[in-house]
């Protein structure tokens, strides 16, 4: 069962990117892809400069590249199974392939609300959860 982690971020999607390089070099050291769900592109095109001097491994922006880290707002997660980090306001329907799960809260209008739904979907299915709340430390947290 796909073990679920919450982590609560101060800023809105230009802060991810730091939180975003830690979660992927935990998850390479564990030997897992990578998949960041994105909503569009445009939150893509955000994230993906900065993450790419802070990622430890070659980023792609397709899931129809075989590389261990993808950006991407794919209709299917083509070869991924192991991390997926999720900045979609929305579950894709295919989390439950993936070993783990993150799902990244940070300030946006709605989007609040929107993960408060996710983890009660999750919680009333009985998905192990946890919540990290780090908008009030620069402490980065591992993958459980």
């Amino acid at each position: 069962m796909t073990k679920i982690q919450f982590y609560q971020i101060s800023g809105g999607p230009e802060a991810t990117p730091l939180l975003l390089a830690q979660l992927i070099a935990d998850a390479l050291a564990r030997r897992m892809d990578v998949l960041i769900h994105v909503s569009d592109q445009n939150l893509a095109a955000i994230i993906e400069p900065r993450l790419a001097q802070l990622c430890p491994a070659p980023l792609a922006l397709s899931v129809d590249a075989c590389r261990p880290v993808t950006l991407a707002c794919p209709r299917e997660p083509g070869h991924h199974h192991g991390l997926l980090i999720n900045l979609a306001a929305t579950i894709p329907p295919w989390f439950s392939r993936f070993e783990r799960m993150a799902e990244l809260v940070y300030d946006q209008p709605g989007l609040l609300a929107d993960k408060r739904a996710s983890y009660r979907f999750y919680r009333d299915r009985g998905y192990p959860l946890h919540f990290h709340d780090l908008s009030k430390t620069r402490d980065l947290l591992t993958i459980d």
